[in-house]
């Protein structure tokens, strides 16, 4: 059906979208059984096909309420199991990268977490987030003429520190969620920029002057 390495490419999209090791395993138990019970016939791109499995299966178990469905009964697809104590410690393609990455950016947004601080000043948000190993920089896609800060907090993305800060439109009022990190060595060929929605979150991911930049709004 699947390969050890297709596994373990569901397995790490699973733990971006759930938060931990455990509710990765179940959803991805549970994605396999449906899979099987489906049958791959006339399914032309299948490791495409299972991500989407895994990402609707993802966001209608959240709708819910529930961290993951309830197994359902008999047997089922044997999932291996092997360690991951830290997704920065794999090799992934580009694509992949990306994927997993976004869903992390998306859940992290989604969780609305409180900021450490809160200031209209990047250089007081800077001085604030002292421990992380780069400058915070601002942004030439979203200028301080447009934007500014409201706010900043430590946070991880692919076991990496990272910076979380909140932007706000001068205009608008509207934010937005920015992050700023290190480019990850899984990803340390990405040199463009990438768009796309997760769990009903726009996520914007590009390179900026050594970092690794992205960002996640409601569109």
């Amino acid at each position: 059906m699947f390969n050890d390495v297709e596994l373990n490419r569901f397995y790490r999209y699973c733990v971006a979208l759930t938060g931990n090791e455990q509710d990765a395993f179940d959803l991805l138990q549970d994605c396999l059984e449906q899979f099987i019970r489906r049958g791959a016939g006339g399914i032309e791109n299948r490791q495409g096909y299972f991500f989407t499995m895994i990402r609707n299966r993802f966001i209608d178990n959240v709708r819910r309420g529930e961290k993951h469905p309830a197994t359902a009964p008999g047997g089922g697809a044997q999932v291996i199991e092997v360690g991951f104590p830290s997704l920065e410690k794999i090799v992934m393609d580009r694509e992949e990268a990306e994927t997993i990455l976004a869903a992390e950016l998306a859940r992290h947004h989604n969780q609305r977490m409180n900021m450490d601080i809160e200031s209209a000043s990047l250089a007081e948000i800077r001085s604030y987030l002292e421990r992380l190993d780069f400058p915070l920089i601002e942004s030439s896609r979203y200028p301080d003429g447009e934007w500014e800060p409201a706010g900043g907090r430590y946070c991880s993305l692919k076991g990496r520190p990272a910076a979380q800060l909140r932007l706000r439109n001068r205009n608008t009022g509207r934010t937005l969620t920015f992050y700023q990190l290190l480019v990850p060595r899984g990803m340390a060929g990405f040199k463009g920029a990438y768009e796309g929605f997760e769990q009903s979150v726009k996520v914007e991911i590009w390179t900026e002057r050594g970092l690794l930049l992205a960002v996640a709004r409601e569109d």
